[in-house]
């Protein structure tokens, strides 16, 4: 493997994670029991994108 391409960092461990894995548990039950997106937005102060992707499971999948 070649210098620099082994473990990188995820979820809360990379250095510019914005929420925890416990956050990402709350948005997506939040979510998942009807409270909209700009809601959970406002309240983690996270981008309109970075909170659709958490909701979808594309982002700390």
């Amino acid at each position: 493997m070649a210098k620099g391409r082994g473990n990188k960092p995820h979820g809360e461990t990379h250095g510019r994670a914005k929420v925890t894995a416990e956050q990402v548990r709350q948005i997506r039950h939040r979510f998942a029991t009807g409270e909209r997106q700009f809601e959970l937005r406002a309240e983690f102060g996270l981008s309109k994108a970075q909170v659709s992707k958490i909701c979808r499971g594309q982002s700390w999948a």
